[in-house]
C-alpha cells in the first residue's frame, strides 16, 4: 500500500510539474505580436501582413478557444488574435470576427450576417469569407461604401443567433441583417454541452501545449452531426437541436428585430455536399430550408437559395472544405450570390441621411 501510495503522490507530483511547465512555456508564446483589430475595414495590406506575420510562426500562435458567455452559451473571445483552420482570425470588442466596427458613416450601407461556422467561415482568411466577397462587389455596384459585419459563431443555433441580434443589433448599425441560421440547428444534440466538455479539456494548459505541439499530424476535425445522414436530427435518431416550430418563431423574431433597428432582412439558405448527392437531401433538411424560403417570400426579401443557385454557378464537392464549410472558394462563388441578389436591391442608406 505503502509503495502503491508513493506511486500515485509521484504521478500527481508529475503530473502538475508538467502543468505548471506547460502554462509558463503558454504565456511565454508572443501571440500578442499581430495587430489587434483596427476600425473600420482591414486593408489588403493588413491582412497580408496578417497572414505573413502568421505563417512565420504557426506554431506560436494559441488556437482560437471559444469563452462562456451566460445569455448564448459560448461566444468568440473578444479583443484577441489566433489561429484557426490555419488561418489567422481576430475578433473585436464586441466578440466578432473583424476589426472594430466604427460608426456607421452617412450613405454607408453595412451587412450584418448570422449564422454558425459555415458563416463565420471556418478556414477561410477573413477577406475571403462570403460577406467580405458580397461588400466588395456591391461597393462597386452600388458605388458607395459597404462594409460586412461577420457576425456569425462556431455552432451557433438560431436561438443564439436572435440574442446575439438583440444584444449588438444597434451598436452594429447593419442596414441588411443577413440570416443564414440552418446546419447548428438541424443536427441532432446539445452544442453547449459539447462545447462546455470540451473547455474543461481546454482549461489544462497541458492539453492546449499538447494540442499545438501535435496539430501538424492531426486530421482535421469534421462537423460530426455531418458524417453520414443518420446522424441528422430526425434521420432515425434524436429530433434536430432545434425543433421546427422554434426554428420559425426564431426567424420571425429576427426579422422583427432586424426591423427594428432600421435594416432589411436576407436569407441564406447554405449548400451542402449532400447537394450534388444523386439522393435528395433528407426531409428534415428540406423543412428547415423551406422555413428560410418561405419567410423570404413573405418579407419580400433577397434570398440566395444555395442549393438551386449554387451548382448552377459551377459549383461543386471541391468548393467545401468537409460534408458542410464551404472552403474559401465555396465562400467566394457565396460572396458573388449574395451580391447578386441583395444587388438587385435599393440601397437603404440614402447619401447625406444620419445613421
Amino acid at each position: 500500500m505503502k509503495k502503491l501510495a508513493f506511486s500515485l503522490l509521484a504521478i500527481v507530483i508529475a503530473l502538475l510539474l508538467l502543468e505548471v511547465g506547460a502554462r509558463a512555456y503558454e504565456a511565454a508564446l508572443p501571440h500578442r505580436e499581430m495587430p489587434l483589430p483596427l476600425p473600420g475595414r482591414a486593408t489588403a495590406e493588413e491582412l497580408a501582413g496578417m497572414e505573413a506575420a502568421a505563417a512565420a510562426r504557426r506554431k506560436e500562435l494559441p488556437p482560437v478557444r471559444l469563452s462562456a458567455d451566460e445569455e448564448r452559451g459560448w461566444g468568440l473571445p473578444a479583443g484577441t488574435v489566433g489561429m484557426e483552420g490555419g488561418v489567422p482570425v481576430r475578433y473585436n470588442t464586441l466578440g466578432l470576427r473583424g476589426p472594430e466596427v466604427a460608426p456607421r458613416a452617412s450613405g454607408e450601407e453595412r451587412l450584418l450576417t448570422l449564422g454558425d461556422s459555415s458563416i463565420y467561415g471556418q478556414a477561410v482568411p477573413e477577406d475571403a469569407v462570403f460577406s467580405s466577397v458580397a461588400a466588395v462587389a456591391l461597393q462597386k455596384s452600388w458605388n458607395r461604401p459597404v462594409t460586412a459585419v461577420i457576425g456569425g459563431v462556431p455552432g451557433y443555433s438560431s436561438t443564439q443567433a436572435l440574442a446575439l441580434l438583440k444584444k449588438l443589433g444597434r451598436r452594429v448599425e447593419p442596414t441588411w441583417v443577413v440570416i443564414g441560421t440552418l446546419w447548428s440547428d438541424v443536427y441532432a444534440g446539445d452544442a453547449r454541452q459539447m462545447e462546455e466538455e470540451k473547455n474543461l479539456l481546454h482549461q489544462l494548459a497541458f492539453y492546449r501545449l499538447s494540442v499545438l505541439l501535435l496539430s501538424p499530424w492531426l486530421n482535421p476535425q469534421k462537423v460530426g452531426y455531418m458524417q453520414g445522414r443518420q446522424d441528422i436530427g430526425g434521420q432515425d435518431g434524436p429530433p434536430p437541436r432545434t425543433s421546427l416550430d422554434d426554428y420559425h418563431k426564431n426567424l420571425t423574431e429576427m426579422v422583427a428585430e432586424a426591423k427594428k433597428i432600421g435594416a432589411r432582412p436576407a436569407f441564406v439558405i447554405l449548400p451542402a455536399p449532400l447537394d450534388f448527392d444523386k439522393m435528395p437531401p433528407p426531409d428534415v433538411v428540406e423543412r428547415y430550408r423551406n422555413q428560410l424560403r418561405e419567410l423570404a417570400a413573405q418579407e419580400s426579401a433577397p434570398l440566395l437559395d444555395g442549393p438551386l443557385l449554387f451548382e448552377k454557378a459551377g459549383g461543386t464537392v471541391a468548393h467545401f472544405g468537409d460534408q458542410v464549410h464551404p472552403n474559401a472558394n465555396g465562400h467566394q462563388l457565396l460572396g458573388k450570390l449574395l451580391a447578386d441578389v441583395i444587388g438587385q436591391q435599393s440601397p437603404v442608406s440614402l447619401p447625406g441621411e444620419s445613421p
